[in-house]
């Protein structure tokens, strides 16, 4: 039972999170290419001669692994252990907005039924009403 369990948990979270694990393979992929891509070009310019070209080179890849470990770290922080998180900007379409104290207190139904309850000793029901005008006690 426990196994299904695990491989469900499991599935749930790959599904969820696909995009950001492929976005991370791809990065890693892409760091190794540009090593390998830069060996071989450095290897073809010391051949044909032309070594002032491997600095070039060089600066490319390191452009390269620099914009893929930045796509890394962006996806490693996206994904998601939790519930997907709300932006503000899709919180405002949807149309809640947030307000803050004092404000949330006076506009509020809820809470304005339960201030009348602040300053109350002892809280009574209906039902304790009702046993009381019959003459019982709880």
């Amino acid at each position: 039972m426990y196994h299904y369990f695990k491989w469900a948990a499991l599935s749930l979270f790959f599904r969820r999170n696909l995009r950001y694990i492929v976005m991370i393979v791809v990065g890693i992929f892409g760091i190794y290419l540009a090593d390998a891509v830069y060996d071989d070009m450095a290897q073809y310019a010391l051949i044909t001669k032309k070594s002032s070209a491997i600095a070039k080179y060089l600066w490319i890849k390191w452009t390269a692994i620099s914009i893929f470990f930045i796509m890394i770290v962006w996806s490693v922080t996206r994904l998601g252990f939790a519930g997907k998180k709300v932006s503000k900007k899709k919180s405002a379409k949807m149309g809640f907005k947030p307000k803050t104290g004092k404000e949330n207190n006076k506009e509020d139904p809820y809470m304005k039924r339960l201030k009348k309850f602040e300053n109350k000793e002892r809280l009574r029901s209906r039902s304790d009403i009702i046993l009381e005008k019959r003459g019982r006690k709880k």
